[in-house]
């Protein structure tokens, strides 16, 4: 087959090819049946398929340094080849070359490679209609690295997790996700995977000079793939959660919030993780949490400076200096912060919101009911966080 325009490869990667190739032929006779390649229809022995794809992307690819190619080719072989000498091949060997796209400068990691083939292989044993939707399956891989890379989030260690819960979120609703009539199903799940991983991915939070940064949440990769699967699945149920930035709206007004807790690490994960599902939850019934009241400074200083201010953020962000800020030391915050408690009483909580008006009355009336619960326990009166929850339960029906 013709190389691509301006392709030269050298004549030891010439051999290293041909050597390949006849040790795979002999012992895997099925890479000489033909088969049919699903870009344009037309039939190629699998065998040189194979070569094509990983020769003509890396003369191609501006990120894939040419002196890859024996590396590449000797993986490809000896760890996806050999023993899936079939169709398969073909998909996994995208991911193989995905990871050098995505990761073009370092070093050549064989365990990091075969976690991602192994994803491949995972995905394509459960849902084997993929082994004739290629373009599904390339697509996705190439959107995703592709906005990871825009993102500038450099997330390694998460690429077999994230493509293992794309793919098999693609593969299960691929019919549903097909229909929609803008954007693909692969950009839909990347954009919504870039735009939380843009708010989650552990960075360090930097303060104005001279004072300490707000706390943030710094998640391991369990956690993270398990935040992102709240997230996908909301896109599943809603692909119109990728627009307008929503999902990254969401979760900034979430951390916005945090910035009215003081003291190291106040929040367990396991509460944040509560809290994200809840406010998308809440968000999903009723999209005008997000909307801005343009109400000024914070909850706790009404004279401050004006500021855009979400219904979300401003209700989380109440919750919290009543919580922790004004209840710093009595019993009221000694209580109504275990985490058990909240996470009681904070899907009540962010339920009511979105009950109700998406207003500022709304968020006030709820922070009301938080208060008669605090003032009960600071009074050393008679209290269970079931009568929380109730009075939460009661939603608003005119505000």
């Amino acid at each position: 087959r013709q190389l691509p325009k301006g392709g030269r490869i050298q004549p030891e990667t010439l051999r290293t090819v041909l050597l390949f190739g006849a040790e795979g032929a002999m012992r895997s006779p099925q890479l000489l049946q033909k088969i049919t390649v699903f870009d344009d229809a037309t039939e190629s022995v699998l065998l040189t398929q194979i070569f094509e794809n990983i020769v003509a992307r890396v003369l191609t690819s501006e990120r894939i340094e040419r002196s890859r190619l024996d590396e590449l080719l000797r993986f490809t072989f000896g760890a996806v080849v050999a023993k899936y000498p079939d169709e398969r091949a073909i998909q996994l060997i995208d991911l193989v070359l995905f990871q050098s796209e995505f990761e073009p400068l370092s070093p050549w990691s064989d365990e990091q490679t075969r976690a991602l083939v192994e994803a491949g292989v995972d995905i394509l044993a459960r849902h084997p209609h993929l082994l004739t939707q290629r373009t599904l399956f390339k697509d996705l891989i190439a959107e995703l690295g592709q906005n990871l890379t825009e993102a500038q989030l450099p997330l390694p260690q998460l690429l077999p997790e994230l493509l293992r819960l794309s793919l098999r979120i693609a593969a299960e609703n691929s019919s549903q996700l097909l229909r929609i009539p803008e954007g693909s199903p692969q950009s839909l799940l990347a954009a919504a995977i870039t735009q939380a991983l843009t708010v989650l991915s552990p960075t360090v939070p930097t303060g104005p000079s001279g004072l300490t940064a707000p706390w943030r949440p710094r998640f391991s990769q369990t956690e993270l793939v398990d935040l992102l699967k709240l997230v996908l699945g909301q896109v599943n149920q809603n692909p119109a959660w990728v627009k307008d930035e929503l999902i990254s709206t969401v979760l900034g007004a979430i951390y916005a919030s945090f910035d009215a807790i003081e003291g190291e690490n106040p929040l367990p994960n396991a509460t944040v993780h509560v809290l994200i599902e809840a406010a998308l939850g809440a968000v999903n019934q009723r999209k005008q949490l997000v909307i801005d009241l343009g109400l000024a400074g914070r909850a706790d200083d009404p004279d401050a400076e004006a500021t855009g201010k979400l219904v979300l953020s401003y209700g989380l962000e109440g919750l919290f200096i009543k919580l922790y800020k004004e209840q710093d030391g009595n019993p009221a915050g000694w209580t109504l912060t275990q985490t058990d408690v909240l996470h009681a009483i904070i899907p009540y909580f962010l339920a009511r919101l979105s009950a109700g008006s998406a207003s500022r009355e709304t968020v006030d009336d709820t922070l009301e009911r938080v208060q008669s619960s605090i003032d009960r326990l600071n009074a050393n009166l008679a209290w269970t966080v079931d009568e929380l929850i109730e009075a939460l339960a009661t939603f608003p029906t005119t505000a």
